[in-house]
């Protein structure tokens, strides 16, 4: 009887935060959707940021600004300084697909003034916060984070998958071109 109820409870727990990053991802599409992005509901205290975009696993998720809990547990976060773009999920949720990712996938993110950009992910790693305690991407790269490994059971440990994309050449000379 005991071993029913906590699989109940484990089962009840997954569900909720299989549907809570469903139901938030909804809300933040709407948010992005709108001529004036902003919160996506009224207690928010998030606000999108970007929308990531990676075809060939048809995954679209629109990227909160910043790395706070809060945000976090409702989408990935991201940091940017000019070109450089460090995005970080959660390995059980938004971005339990990095698993699939291959060098050569492609990927793009649109910011709110609607420029998308094209990356081709060029390498992967793992790395040990405890040895690197800041990730810094160079300019015209995206470095999408998340715990690891994958199936661990309790998360939050100190090792981190990345994979690096950057900038594709062809897109950043039409942009530039452009004046985008």
């Amino acid at each position: 009887m005991l071993a029913l109820i906590v699989s109940i409870v484990a089962f009840c727990q997954a569900s909720y935060l299989e549907s809570k990053a469903w139901l938030s991802q909804q809300l933040l599409e709407r948010a992005w959707q709108s001529t004036q992005p902003g919160k996506p509901w009224p207690w928010a205290d998030i606000t999108p940021a970007a929308k990531l975009t990676i075809p060939k696993l048809g995954v679209e998720q629109i990227v909160l600004a910043g790395f706070s809990g809060e945000a976090l547990a409702f989408g990935p976060g991201v940091e940017s300084i000019g070109s450089a773009h460090l995005i970080a999920g959660h390995r059980d949720s938004h971005f339990e697909f990095l698993r699939h990712l291959e060098i050569g996938d492609k990927l793009y993110l649109e910011t709110l003034d609607g420029k998308e950009t094209s990356y081709q992910i060029s390498s992967t790693a793992i790395i040990d916060t405890l040895q690197h305690p800041t990730i810094q991407p160079a300019q015209d790269t995206v470095i999408l984070s998340t715990c690891y490994p994958f199936d661990e059971w309790q998360g939050g440990g100190s090792r981190r998958y990345l994979v690096i994309a950057e900038r594709n050449s062809l897109t950043a000379s039409v942009n530039e071109t452009l004046n985008f």
